[in-house]
């Protein structure tokens, strides 16, 4: 025989907020119940239990101060619960799409002073241009008896930048078409 559930601890839909720290305060007076740090939302390798189950329903809405800051597969994992989102100063929307999502990404807050977290995956490194004199350099050194290592060593200290090995052959490759070691028509 089934037993009455007693749902009285149930509440509605709720406003759950995903910020940082000091965004907590703006999305507090917005209207969020609970506001949850991106490393809360992450599963533990010792829990078993998977907190986005745990805390998203259907009926809730997610408000952010900025977007960017939820890595996209946990994001794709808190829309399959059906949640509404929410950016403040704009209307709540329902993704159909990859591309609304990532429209949504974009928004940025209005009429709220909030403070934004660092951009955690920023451009990719900058390493210099070198000039064709030091093109040809790196190319005689590539085509030298010496190893990789030691090739990419003094490239660092001739660019004066901490490149890597994968930057020395590519400079190489654009240089002479090629990433062989010996120089072209030469057999080796």
């Amino acid at each position: 025989m089934i037993g009455i559930v007693d749902r009285a601890e149930y509440k509605g839909p709720m406003k759950i907020g995903i910020g940082t720290p000091e965004q907590e305060p703006a999305l507090k007076s917005a209207g969020c119940e609970t506001v949850y740090a991106v490393e809360e939302l992450r599963k533990g390798d010792h829990d078993s239990r998977d907190p986005v189950n745990m805390i998203f329903r259907e009926e809730d809405t997610v408000v952010m101060a900025q977007p960017s800051i939820l890595p996209l597969p946990l994001m794709r994992a808190v829309a399959a619960m059906g949640v509404a989102w929410q950016v403040l100063g704009h209307d709540a929307v329902r993704f159909t799409s990859d591309e609304d999502r990532m429209d949504w990404r974009r928004l940025k807050p209005r009429n709220a002073d909030v403070p934004q977290a660092p951009k955690l995956s920023g451009p990719k490194p900058k390493y210099p241009i070198p000039t064709d004199a030091q093109v040809q350099n790196i190319v005689k050194h590539w085509h030298s008896k010496m190893k990789r290592a030691s090739v990419v060593e003094v490239v660092q200290d001739m660019m004066g930048a901490p490149v890597p090995m994968s930057w020395v052959r590519d400079q190489v490759i654009k240089a002479t078409g090629s990433a062989k070691r010996s120089p072209q028509g030469e057999q080796g």
